[in-house]
């Protein structure tokens, strides 16, 4: 891979956390109070598996990354531990529910 540059303070987010609907991109940010909130996201580019974010999301927010599809605006999700011997740098939730395939978040740093 060749480095052409570099982009200093970009927000990224992981491209599963951005779904797109017809108002254009957007992700769930999950609160301090474990609930859910949309936001429109301004996106800058797709670099990989990561999307650098101009606006709607700051540093430190959690986001779904998986199972945006059973999650609503306002919605309770439920913080769940890393599954020990994964690589995972940041926490995981699931949103209640019958289902055993929960949403999962990851936090930015």
């Amino acid at each position: 891979m060749l480095r052409i540059g570099m982009q200093r303070n970009a927000l990224v987010v992981p491209k599963a956390a951005v779904q797109t609907g017809q108002d254009g991109p957007y992700t769930y940010v999950v609160g301090s109070d474990q609930k859910v909130a949309l936001r429109r996201l301004t996106v800058d580019r797709v670099a990989g598996s990561e999307i650098v974010v101009k606006k709607g999301v700051a540093a430190k927010e959690r986001v779904i990354i998986d199972g945006q599809i059973r999650v609503t605006d306002g919605s309770e999700v439920e913080i769940k531990a890393p599954t020990p011997g994964v690589n995972e740098p940041v926490p995981s939730a699931t949103a209640p529910g019958p289902r055993r395939d929960k949403p999962t978040l990851e936090g930015q740093k």
